[in-house]
């Protein structure tokens, strides 16, 4: 099996899954809740980043493609982010049960 290719596939498959979910439900407070679920290490970033000045204001959220658009981008790029990040750490675990296998 190919860690470099699964990890990421089942991440984009959950990701595609919580965006239908986000699409189907009516613009309020709760209903971006699953993405950013699915998007957590990106979230906890956001929250992170957030100026105490301004701390209901996303860093990483556009303003100007309205909420659905919004959500989108901000999502889109999450997930891609994300879903590199998994691949890397397949290809690891790959090269590690590679070099595993050799002995």
């Amino acid at each position: 099996m190919k860690f470099k290719l699964v990890l990421p596939a089942l991440y984009l498959v959950i990701a595609l899954l919580a965006w239908f979910d986000f699409a189907r439900l009516p613009p309020d407070g709760l209903a971006n809740l699953g993405l950013m679920l699915v998007v957590m290490p990106i979230t906890a970033l956001d929250l992170a980043l957030r100026p105490t000045s301004n701390p209901g204001h996303s860093i990483f959220m556009p303003d100007k493609f309205g909420y659905y658009g919004n959500h989108a981008v901000f999502f889109a790029v999450s997930v891609i982010i994300i879903a590199l990040l998994l691949w890397i750490v397949g290809a690891a675990i790959d090269r590690h049960r590679a070099r595993a296998n050799r002995r």
